[in-house]
């Protein structure tokens, strides 16, 4: 079953289908969370979503394949979300005007994650890979908004990006990603993963993210 999804999704993307059928389509492979599948889950689902960005802009329906995806975020169990949350990584370009509906379960999850007993090495790497794809939303609206930038005088001058994340939210964040850090049975700077973690951290503090967070 999964495969046929795969082979339609690749149908979809090479022809021209009504907008309704590529939505049905896109829900119901959102909806498939079987482990075992989740390899051709995703590639179904990167494969359906530029399709279904592009044909939904300047629509009455431009947003609805988004709050589905968000939905069966929230419907759907831990277990279930990482092969959503994945998604959501390696779609991150199209995603990214839309990150105000994902940030906080996001940084939820990630709270999860560094809380979990000798997590997978999987699980750590969707851990950092999720905090690098906050990092990525982030900085971009802030280079790409400049309304939403101010000049901190009293802090030489640095540009101090507005987010629309909460500041709890934003500490919590900064919280996870020093716990990861620190609980390390090795140096951050020594392993792959804890140098991604340092540099996402330091990045967010570069682009004034967390002002009073840390």
């Amino acid at each position: 079953k999964q495969a046929a999804y795969v082979t339609t999704s690749l149908f979809i993307s090479k022809f021209d289908l009504p907008l309704n059928i590529i939505t049905q389509v896109f829900v119901a492979v959102l909806r498939v969370h079987q482990i075992e599948a989740r390899f051709m889950v995703k590639e179904a689902l990167d494969l359906l979503a530029p399709v279904i960005s592009n044909r939904s802009k300047n629509t009455d329906e431009s947003t609805v394949w988004v709050n589905w995806v968000r939905r069966i975020i929230l419907e759907s169990d831990f277990q279930q979300n990482t092969i959503l949350y994945q998604f959501l990584i390696s779609q991150k370009d199209i995603f990214c005007e839309y990150k105000d509906m994902f940030i906080p379960n996001i940084i939820s999850y990630i709270g999860r994650l560094t809380l979990l007993t000798n997590p997978s090495s999987e699980n750590q790497t969707l851990t950092i890979d999720l905090c690098d794809l906050v990092m990525y939303w982030e900085k971009r609206s802030s280079s790409e908004n400049n309304d939403g930038k101010d000049i901190d005088m009293e802090n030489n001058g640095i540009i101090v990006s507005s987010s629309s994340t909460s500041l709890s939210q934003r500490e919590a964040f900064a919280a996870f990603l020093i716990r990861f850090i620190c609980v390390s049975n090795h140096r951050a700077c020594e392993t792959p993963l804890g140098s991604k973690a340092l540099s996402v951290l330091t990045e967010l503090l570069s682009i004034g993210y967390l002002p009073e967070a840390v």
